[in-house]
């Protein structure tokens, strides 16, 4: 009965989240982050009171993490099209040259600052 439960308060919770994330990469991170929060509810003596609290927490971090992974691919893609590489370096030429794209970088912005947008603007925008 309970497990019944915890099912289908699992699938309320996707759901609400589901309707806010709109990539399939995300989408697909939330699912596995609702599984995981699940299973660990199990391990508490009463697994309806804290699946709620627990599946918002790894769900919002299932997306930050997706986004800062689609953000790294994306800035690696940059990166490697400024040096004439389309995939990754083949030779010492080719990391010689990377290198120093990535030390001119470094050099213009010393902090590492990305211009990061708020997590609620990232979700909405998928």
């Amino acid at each position: 009965m309970q497990n019944e439960l915890l099912e289908r308060l699992k699938n309320t919770c996707l759901r609400q989240w589901l309707a806010k994330v709109h990539s399939p990469h995300l989408q697909r991170a939330v699912m596995c982050a609702a599984d995981d929060a699940a299973a660990v509810a199990w391990l508490h003596p009463l697994p309806l009171l804290v699946f709620p609290e627990l599946f918002e927490e790894m769900a919002r971090a299932a997306v930050v993490r997706g986004l800062r992974q689609a953000d790294i691919a994306q800035r690696s893609k940059v990166l490697l099209a400024e040096v004439g590489l389309d995939s990754a370096y083949s030779d010492s030429q080719d990391r010689d040259r990377l290198e120093k794209v990535l030390r001119r970088k470094r050099d213009l912005n010393p902090l590492g600052m990305t211009g990061c947008r708020s997590v609620s603007q990232m979700v909405a925008k998928g």
